[in-house]
């Protein structure tokens, strides 16, 4: 495994008398040797009070197991001001390693008093701490390290203006994610009193895109509202952990303008991009940002785990395109057989220094191999439905050779169809969410058929 840091931002806004916290996360490396580094971010405002030269880590683990640890930060890559950001923001980096003294679910937080007392959407902020916190299952066989995010968050987004933010969670050990919405958690790791989704325009509420994990907004209210973005992993369908990320999200008006993608392989944006393409051959395609103020800046990234440090088959460029305030990125990948049968998840970001605005774009790496040959199983392959057990839904993701519709069932252990419903599957790799909401708890039996034949079966356990 690689060391790696986790970036996050939970977004406030600040008077010199306010609180200085930004925001933060915590995640967990496992290292060679079998200990765990734990990372905490953080981040303050410069005009705020000096930040803590001290953590406190809270570890509780199982059977009543708990213990604490305090740690300085990085003084060497701490204290560091973020660039693209309209006031100072500084970066401070506290980690230790430790020896978790059992195996089992791991526990692990850190807080500070208090919230911004300008959040819209809880009843008592400034009675609220900031609450960051991992789950982890340690396990004495299997190598395990949380999950992080790849794409820092934003702040500001413009009023009455469609926006787009994804934080794109990314495992070390390869495991399935799951995210999703969810509330803010005070230092009793308690829901947050009084949350409510932020106020939205009809034609576009806070949503997130469980495929992709893009979130989706547009705000019809000026002011601060808190979010927090859920991460959970699992393994062969085991819950194995999850992470969090609470941002504060800073809604003002649109004053001269907005970033927005403008093309994309010189056609019209679209709100989804998918891409299939077999290993052993090239992928190269353009996007394009404009922006509607010739006065402003413009800047673009890409953020992927093709693109991390030692991944030697993506390359990402930005070039001027020629027309004013518009620029260009060019994205390559040569996918090999390694890459058979995985999806992969590139976001796209620009930006004018104030507001930013994310596009994903999804890659599925195909095979290649021809399809006359293949009986129905053998066109599909790398099942897995999590979370098992189940709560209200569960997600289904597999590997086609090819576009074909599928029937999905859901059976009692008697054999009747309780539930019964039609997907399409595209070539490479496929997610599908399965809402059920209305099943009692109980053992159920999951069918996948195709025109010629049952493709699939497995036990669901419905919580």
């Amino acid at each position: 495994m690689k060391f790696y840091y986790s970036l996050l931002f939970a977004c406030l806004f600040f008077t010199s008398e306010a609180t200085h916290l930004m925001g933060g996360d915590i995640t967990i490396l496992e290292l060679p040797n079998g200990e765990h580094l734990v990372n905490l971010v953080a981040y303050r405002d410069t005009v705020g009070i000096n930040m803590a030269s001290y953590a406190t880590f809270e570890f509780k683990g199982p059977n009543g197991l708990s213990f604490s640890r305090i740690t300085a930060y990085d003084s060497v890559i701490s204290g560091t001001v973020l660039p693209m950001y309209p006031y100072g923001v500084e970066i401070y980096f506290f980690s230790d390693t430790v020896s978790f003294p059992t195996a089992g679910e791991w526990h692990v937080s850190w807080k500070n008093c208090c919230r911004n007392g300008a959040i819209q959407n809880l009843s008592a902020p400034l009675s609220e701490s900031m609450y960051l916190s991992t789950n982890i299952v340690i396990d004495s066989v299997s190598s395990n390290s949380t999950p992080f995010f790849l794409v820092p968050a934003a702040i500001y987004l413009p009023l009455n203006t469609p926006w787009q933010y994804n934080p794109l969670p990314f495992d070390p050990d390869g495991d399935s994610l799951v995210w999703s919405l969810d509330s803010p958690l005070n230092d009793s790791a308690l829901y947050c009193l009084g949350y409510t989704a932020p106020p939205s325009a009809a034609n576009n509420p806070l949503s997130l895109d469980s495929a992709t994990g893009t979130i989706s907004w547009t705000a019809n209210t000026i002011g601060h509202f808190v979010i927090s973005i859920l991460v959970e992993q699992y393994r062969n369908g085991v819950w194995l952990g999850e992470i969090r990320r609470d941002m504060q999200l800073i809604v003002v008006p649109a004053g001269q303008g907005f970033p927005y993608w403008s093309a994309f392989n010189g056609q019209a944006p679209r709100d989804t991009i998918s891409i299939d393409v077999p290993a052993n051959s090239t992928l190269s395609f353009d996007i394009e940002a404009s922006h509607s103020d010739t006065s402003q800046p413009l800047y673009m990234d890409a953020y992927s785990s093709l693109l991390r440090k030692g991944v030697s088959n993506a390359s990402f460029s930005v070039s001027p395109t020629g027309v004013q305030n518009s620029i260009r990125g060019s994205f390559s990948f040569n996918p090999d057989s390694r890459h058979a049968g995985k999806r992969y998840i590139v976001v796209f970001r620009c930006s004018d220094q104030y507001f930013t605005n994310d596009q994903a774009v999804t890659i599925n790496v195909t095979s290649g191999i021809g399809l006359e040959d293949l009986g129905a199983a053998e066109r599909f392959g790398n099942w897995q439905l999590y979370p098992n057990p189940a709560r209200d839904f569960i997600n289904l993701s597999f590997v086609s050779e090819d576009q074909e519709k599928l029937n999905i069932e859901i059976l009692d252990l008697e054999g009747r169809v309780l539930n019964a419903l039609e997907a399409d599957a595209h070539a490479g790799v496929n997610l599908l969410q399965l809402d059920q909401p209305d099943l009692q708890s109980g053992i159920y039996l999951v069918q996948v058929k195709a025109e010629d034949g049952l493709l699939w079966s497995t036990k669901m356990i419905k919580q």
